[in-house]
């Protein structure tokens, strides 16, 4: 089916790009960018009957919490094999949102609109570096005539904020670029760090120094939102993280509470392997743009 909209490089957005630019309002680019409106809601309520099949067929689970478990592990609970939906749909959610911002700087709207800010957010942080070094070295070849290199773009207009951020993630930080780097909740998820976020930054911030991790914590976001810092500062004041919330010796985080972590966000994940294909796939897309 034809899509409802142009490719937002296309110069149909542009009035839009800049009234953004005009009034500094930081465009979000978020998980499931482009999919289908109310697929989420059709997720959810098969989670919902899955849940009333589970108790239904195994009443001993009536007094299991499970809120928190995703589809595949109701499925096993229910001794029925997961399909693979849920996995399609978290993959087309991630690269649909990561397409979308090669078409911003490949498609040449960091040109037209240079003070244009786009906050990236739940579709990871691990991708970026890789992404945006073929990014580079792809479109040189091509020569498509744009003013910047895509890395040079996303240190520019761009910031990134990985949902319930993983070790691999933060290992990645200087990549990634410290000043880009924003931390993120995913409240009110279950697969989010609510209602652990103290201790969640606690197993992933330790060896942080304090300068940066007031970057990743709050002065990024001053930056890239527009935010009033010392609003900011009253409430962090008020409910913090303070730094001995972070590196106190005494607050090592229970390894059973790392493995829930990891359960329900793949806490422990290594850096993704990017498909070099598929963002090459992302250029193709800006052909007109690029001849």
């Amino acid at each position: 089916m034809k899509p409802a909209l142009p490719e937002l490089f296309d110069p149909y957005f542009d009035p839009f790009w800049a009234a953004c630019e005009e009034f500094g309002l930081a465009l979000v680019i978020h998980a499931a960018f482009g999919s289908q409106q109310g697929r989420i809601l059709d997720m959810l309520r098969q989670k919902s009957r899955m849940k009333e099949d589970l108790v239904l067929k195994n009443p001993e689970f009536a007094s299991l919490d499970v809120s928190s478990l995703t589809a595949h592990e109701l499925l096993e609970l229910g001794g029925g094999a997961p399909d693979n939906m849920t996995a399609r749909f978290g993959a087309n959610a991630l690269h649909s949102g990561r397409r979308a911002l090669a078409h911003l700087m490949v498609g040449g709207v960091f040109d037209r609109f240079p003070a244009l800010k786009v906050l990236v957010i739940e579709l990871r942080g691990d991708w970026v570096p890789a992404t945006l070094a073929h990014l580079d070295a792809h479109v040189a070849k091509i020569s498509p005539g744009l003013e910047l290199k895509p890395s040079e773009y996303f240190q520019r207009n761009c910031w990134i904020a990985p949902s319930s951020p993983r070790p691999s993630e933060v290992a990645m930080r200087r990549d990634i670029g410290m000043d880009k780097f924003l931390f993120a909740t995913d409240y009110p998820h279950p697969e989010g760090t609510w209602p652990d976020t103290f201790q969640w930054m606690r197993a992933i911030f330790r060896d942080v120094p304090e300068d940066e991790l007031r970057l990743i914590l709050g002065e990024n976001a001053v930056a890239c939102l527009g935010l009033d810092p010392a609003k900011l500062r009253a409430a962090a004041d008020r409910i913090g993280p303070r730094p001995a919330d972070i590196y106190d010796d005494h607050t090592d985080v229970d390894p059973s509470l790392i493995d829930a972590f990891n359960r329900r966000s793949g806490f422990a994940k290594p850096a993704e392997q990017v498909d070099l294909t598929e963002v090459e796939s992302w250029i193709e897309d800006c052909s007109m743009v690029l001849d």
